[in-house]
């Protein structure tokens, strides 16, 4: 409930406050900015932190191995967020860092992610009693990291060779498609398929704190990334999204251990004392 309020008391503040930034000696004291990025910190620390927890007493290698996937993608969402603040703030006169460093943050984001998606989606396979092959992964799943290997790849050439790119960006069709295959496409071939396959294997396992945890993180990436689109329209926008996205990994990984509920038998000798 508390991580419920927190969240709800963040979004209000990122769309109320403007999303204008003022700096003194490279730290920002505007209050909606500070808490747009503090609140997002907040929430990807604590699931970070549930994760560990909870990875730390789960006995079954499925659940531990899914709690683990949730620490790795919290903490890339915080050298995400982290990133974001500094390079806006204590480096923002360091024009390598602040055009360089976000596709490579990004990147670290995405292959965190995508590394989890693939992990959960063999584990759905797995666990699934008829061992079906959801949007034929087993095979899909070498292209997906082909391409982002591709575009990782190709942003870490351009940002150690031809920064400059990254700083005045040249026009024309040819560097169009390259800015296309470094973050949209990246962004397609890592979110995507685990937004739609994520769900679909969660609903054919008969796991139902597994269930629930793939669906939790799969509504992360949708938060994330879809509504991430309309950024241009909603003022403080990714302020917003980053809490959703924050919450509902700490649900995900919440999701894994059956809190608050008594085991059956223990109802049982309650009722009878």
């Amino acid at each position: 409930m508390i991580v419920l309020i927190l969240g709800l008391l963040g979004s209000a503040v990122g769309l109320v406050y403007p999303s204008s930034l003022e700096v003194s000696n490279g730290v920002p004291t505007d209050l909606g900015y500070l808490i747009g990025f503090a609140l997002p910190i907040t929430l990807f620390v604590y699931a970070a932190y549930w994760a560990f927890t909870i990875r730390k007493g789960l006995g079954g290698w499925i659940y531990r191995n899914q709690a683990f996937g949730i620490i790795l993608v919290s903490l890339a969402y915080l050298v995400e967020l982290v990133g974001n603040l500094l390079t806006i703030t204590v480096f923002a006169n360091n024009q390598y860092l602040y055009h360089v460093s976000f596709p490579l943050r990004f990147d670290f984001l995405a292959l965190m992610t995508f590394y989890w998606i693939d992990s959960s989606m063999r584990t759905v396979h797995d666990v699934d009693p008829l061992s079906r092959d959801t949007l034929w992964w087993s095979k899909l799943r070498y292209v997906f990291w082909a391409l982002i290997i591709f575009s990782v790849g190709g942003t870490c050439i351009l940002a150690a060779v031809f920064y400059q790119y990254f700083i005045n960006p040249p026009a024309g069709a040819l560097a169009a498609i390259l800015s296309f295959l470094l973050i949209p496409a990246l962004i397609l071939v890592t979110y995507v398929p685990g937004i739609i396959g994520l769900p679909i294997g969660a609903i054919r396992s008969k796991d139902k704190y597994l269930r629930n945890q793939l669906i939790w993180f799969a509504l992360s990436s949708f938060f994330l990334i879809v509504l991430a689109g309309v950024a241009s329209i909603i003022p403080n926008l990714p302020d917003v999204t980053f809490l959703l996205a924050g919450f509902c990994l700490y649900r995900s990984a919440r999701s894994l251990v059956p809190l608050n509920k008594l085991p059956a038998e223990a109802v049982e000798r309650k009722n009878e004392i």
